[in-house]
């Protein structure tokens, strides 16, 4: 469904761990937290805060 990103709570070279927020996406006035699978090293953040979205969108890079 597509939608817009409300909220980047990540950084470029950050270390999260299995659980934590990433991004929140917003479509139909309905907010979905995205969280992170596992324990891993931001390499690349795609989205930004705004963005309008599609559901092929890339929006983290882990490493």
């Amino acid at each position: 469904m597509p939608g817009v990103v409300a909220m980047v709570a990540i950084a470029q070279g950050q270390a999260v761990k299995a659980g934590d927020l990433l991004i929140t996406l917003e479509a139909m006035k309905i907010e979905t937290a995205i969280s992170v699978p596992k324990e891993a090293t931001i390499s690349e953040i795609a989205a930004k805060t705004g963005q309008p979205i599609d559901a092929k969108k890339l929006l983290v890079v882990l490493d």
